[in-house]
């Protein structure tokens, strides 16, 4: 009988575990813009050099492109960043991707969708993303403004350290060097 209630009491908690979830706050920005300034590059040339790095940069089943249309100087599409819950099972978040290219700048947009989970069983029982799987996801976001301004044309000027406005869960800073970042609540 002793074991049969040891066995009850574990499994209560683990239920009280599984039910209560730590997620992001709901008032988190959603929106992570990231402006890079490239002298003497045009649109076109930004344009496809952003073509070329988000075609290896990005696996189909990770990202779906709209048609992209060059005179237009943008590639839109939608994808889901991973992030991992505790016990090591991946999770997504879904976001849209906006890159706009002008003369002699360029502008990456991602727009994260922070109620949209999806992935694995472990996965079905959260509404919201993770603070954990936020920080991923934003590290992910400035990861990839960083290389593509790189590819697309180098560091343009060694830029002083930014800090976003951060969710409660601590800023999210983007290193000297890397893509100019500002933001939109």
């Amino acid at each position: 009988m002793l074991s049969k209630a040891k066995a009850l009491f574990c499994l209560l908690l683990l239920l009280q575990g599984c039910a209560s979830h730590d997620y992001v706050d709901a008032k988190s920005q959603s929106q992570f813009t990231y402006e890079m300034w490239l002298p003497a590059h045009s649109k076109a040339e930004l344009w496809k050099g952003a073509r070329d790095y988000f075609a290896t940069a990005y696996r189909s089943d990770e990202m779906a492109f709209d048609p992209l249309n060059p005179d237009s100087g943008s590639i839109n599409g939608i994808g889901a960043a991973p992030w991992h819950l505790p016990s090591g099972e991946q999770c997504r978040v879904a976001y849209q991707l906006q890159f706009t290219a002008m003369d002699d700048r360029a502008k990456l947009r991602f727009i994260a969708n922070l109620d949209q989970i999806s992935g694995g069983e472990g996965c079905d029982g959260w509404q919201r993303i993770s603070p954990a799987g936020y920080a991923e996801m934003t590290t992910a976001f400035t990861a990839t403004a960083t290389a593509l301004q790189t590819q697309i044309g180098g560091p343009s000027r060694a830029a002083p350290e930014y800090t976003l406005p951060g969710s409660g869960h601590g800023p999210v800073t983007i290193n000297p060097g890397a893509a100019t970042a500002t933001t939109k609540p």
